[in-house]
């Protein structure tokens, strides 16, 4: 691995507190964890994530406002907007879990889109 990514790992740095989220409170068990930000917490985040997606669709939208907490102006709003058109749309975690994974399999258009 060149040096220059060696340096990024090591300086990896994305602290994000989940409660910040406006809406954190009407989901219970989750939205609670605050990711440190380093390169061993981020990581830990992404286990939790993949441990958890195929039953659980709330960890999807913590990983949507993970994604977004940069944005600050976006990070609800776009998170909300998610969260709505997956209840609307009756989006089951182990449907959305089984189409990622195929996509990872398989990177192609119809996957993509699927």
């Amino acid at each position: 691995m060149p040096q220059t990514w060696v340096n990024a790992l090591k300086n990896y740095n994305y602290p994000v507190n989940l409660s910040d989220f406006i809406k954190s409170k009407e989901f219970s068990e989750y939205f609670k964890l605050n990711i440190k930000g380093d390169r061993q917490s981020t990581v830990a985040f992404e286990d939790y994530f993949r441990m958890n997606a195929p039953l659980k669709i709330e960890v999807y939208f913590e990983a949507v406002f993970w994604k977004l907490y940069s944005q600050g102006k976006f990070r609800n709003d776009c998170t909300n907007r998610i969260i709505y058109f997956t209840k609307e749309n009756s989006i089951l975690p182990q449907n959305l879990w089984s189409s990622i994974k195929k996509f990872i399999d398989c990177r192609s258009i119809r996957n993509l889109k699927t």
